[in-house]
């Protein structure tokens, strides 16, 4: 027969080791979860980078955009210019009449006007591409934040698990013990 001492000794050291066992699983576990939402974290602030990235490449576009539509702008202007010139020397007027210089007037205010609304909106596209950069990268940040903070709460709770199971194996023991010296009268 086994010895009752024995075999009590025994239990004990089993839920012991299982409750440091069932310890070392949770924290592996806690870290384990800290580090899944340290790494979405790191994802969400590279995608930051990313998205700025993006941003100023279409910002470089809309400017190299502008700078080919001004310049083809003004080569129209000029050949449109040059026409004028050509036609009032064929119908005799001088450059220097009222009528030629009210035409090429003209067509310097609509060259200028035509470049001002190109600008325009060259500004107007860019401010909207900075306006939602600042607001994706705005959200991206919260959110590696919020999964920062996820991972310190799963760390922590963690941390209150293996306590509590520490805990429970230690009043598992203690009454496993009452119990056995109970039984013995002592």
């Amino acid at each position: 027969m086994c010895n009752p001492v024995a075999i009590g000794i025994i239990g004990l050291a089993a839920s012991v080791g299982g409750g440091l066992l069932s310890a070392k699983a949770t924290a592996n576990k806690a870290q384990s979860d800290q580090n899944y939402y340290n790494h979405l974290a790191d994802v969400a602030e590279s995608n930051i980078t990313e998205v700025r990235q993006s941003a100023e490449y279409d910002r470089k576009s809309i400017s190299d955009t502008t700078a080919r539509e001004t310049q083809a702008n003004l080569t129209q202007t000029k050949q449109i210019m040059g026409s004028q010139v050509a036609a009032s020397a064929a119908n005799g007027t001088g450059l220097g009449s009222v009528t030629s210089a009210d035409i090429m007037r003209d067509t310097l205010n609509k060259y200028s006007l035509d470049e001002m609304f190109i600008r325009f909106n060259a500004d107007t596209q860019k401010y909207l591409i900075t306006k939602k950069e600042n607001a994706d990268a705005k959200n991206l940040a919260e959110q590696a934040r919020g999964y920062r903070a996820g991972g310190e709460s799963a760390r922590a709770a963690g941390n209150l698990q293996v306590a509590a199971g520490l805990l429970s194996t230690a009043g598992q023991v203690a009454n496993s013990y009452y119990n056995y010296k109970t039984r013995r009268g002592n």
